[in-house]
């Protein structure tokens, strides 16, 4: 009765604030909360650590979107300490993946890949697409490749050319880093956790709840989470990220350390159920104030959001009973991964709405086994299509090609796995996400190119 309730509060909601809802699941009633007892280091802060030991430079490129006719065009880039020894080796593999791609060349011709963001709705939130590569020199020739927002097709947008010695080097901003867990494998990814909207005297406030995240990880026993380091980050922040509110047309930067802020600007359903960058190059100056590979805003707030958008941003608020769902669910997003729920309206991560196949590995328009992107999880005895009512549990299954998933993005179309994954409202990833996810950190630690 419960799930019956949460479905019609969902539907209402969505009918009640317009056409589309960013994640995550509509109603926070039918998701788990944090149960007592997770491992997070009581009293503890970690330990500190010298950043330069860990920082390596990266070159980061800004592309500027003109949102009147679609246009693209060179904004700035620059020489920052934000890199790892990660981003170094898998940049030469490309990423197929994503709405956006950009694609550096050096002078000998080595190609560097980077690949962001998930829908057509994400560059209008985020105003400034920006791409990160290793820190190579000489004379460069960077290439845009963009989906286009009616067929989904990726098409080249914009060709620059530029000599690094013309490129400045970022001056670093002054932090407090603590690393909260090592990874005992000699390569691993940085999950790196930033305060915002933490104010001075929350500092060690900040660290605490930093440092339950390892050991959330650990409870929704996460994909390859032993190659994973975790290393938290502060710095004050002025203002807190308070309630919602509509500031006018000029887009001011938020007075916190990322400058995260509710997307007034596109003013789409639930707009305040979502956080972005309110000034791009302030967010990506904050960011490298430490390297990362994963980069986590916890933001100082109790209210139910969140946001991950592919290798773009993941942001969640600290003090909601939700903490440790909302932290997988968006992670889950940063990854690649979409929508399994239904209801609530459309979600900012749709795809342009004539694309033939979503890249998400967990949502697919495919109607036969054949072309089924996860067809190895499927017994040949389940049916395909498959109807809701052969589902069992989660430990069970079957999985097959369920209808529904990618909120109300396109319901005609959209499949999904099986039912409650995290990227609906369970607390566990399915064996189709997880198995999407350790390819993902795979390919991140430099491991191989991603493959359709």
């Amino acid at each position: 009765m419960k799930a019956i309730y949460g479905l019609i509060r969902a539907y209402f909601i969505c009918f009640l604030f317009g056409q589309a809802f960013a994640n995550p699941y509509p109603d926070p009633d039918l998701v788990p909360s944090e149960p007592t007892g997770i491992r997070s280091l009581p009293g503890s802060e970690g330990r500190s650590v010298d950043l330069k030991s860990l920082q390596k430079e990266s070159l980061r490129v800004s592309i500027a979107w003109n949102q009147e006719d679609g246009s693209y065009s060179w904004k700035s880039a620059i020489y920052e300490m934000s890199g790892t020894g990660s981003l170094n080796r898998k940049a030469k593999n490309f990423d197929w993946r994503g709405s956006f791609r950009g694609v550096l060349t050096a002078e000998d011709g080595t190609k560097y890949y980077s690949s962001i963001g998930t829908g057509y709705t994400f560059r209008s939130l985020v105003r400034d697409l920006s791409f990160r590569f290793p820190g190579v020199d000489g004379l460069l020739s960077f290439d845009l490749y963009a989906e286009d927002s009616e067929s989904g097709e990726i098409k080249h947008a914009l060709s620059h050319s530029f000599e690094s010695s013309t490129i400045p080097k970022l001056a670093p901003i002054e932090v407090e880093s603590r690393m909260l867990e090592e990874s005992s494998s000699d390569d691993f990814l940085l999950v790196t956790i930033y305060a915002d909207g933490y104010k001075a005297f929350e500092r060690g406030r900040f660290f605490r709840d930093a440092a339950k995240i390892p050991g959330i990880f650990d409870r929704y026993q996460f994909p390859a989470r032993s190659k994973l380091s975790f290393l938290a980050v502060f710095a004050p922040s002025n203002d807190r990220l308070g309630t919602a509110a509509h500031k006018g047309s000029d887009i001011k930067p938020h007075d916190s350390f990322l400058g995260l802020y509710y997307p007034y600007w596109r003013n789409f359903g639930r707009w305040y159920h979502v956080v972005y960058p309110t000034d791009e190059l302030k967010y990506r100056r904050s960011l490298a104030s430490a390297p990362y590979d994963y980069p986590i805003a916890l933001i100082k707030s109790s209210e139910y959001w969140g946001v991950g958008n592919y290798n773009e941003l993941t942001a969640i608020p600290s003090d909601n009973s939700k903490f440790g769902y909302l932290l997988m669910h968006e992670l889950g997003h940063y990854l690649g991964l979409n929508e399994e729920y239904e209801g609530g309206g459309k979600t900012e991560l749709e795809f342009a709405p004539g694309i033939a196949e979503p890249w998400s590995q967990n949502i697919t328009f495919a109607t036969s086994r054949e072309n089924l992107k996860w067809k190895k999880f499927v017994l040949t005895q389940t049916p395909v299509p498959t109807l809701a009512y052969r589902w069992k549990n989660a430990s069970k299954g079957p999985w097959g090609l369920y209808k529904g998933g990618y909120a109300d993005s396109d319901k005609k179309r959209s499949h999904k796995p099986g039912m409650q994954c995290v990227m609906s409202t369970g607390d566990r990833f399915c064996p189709v996400c997880s198995a999407a996810i350790e390819a993902k950190i795979t390919y991140d630690l430099g491991g191989f190119e991603l493959s359709k």
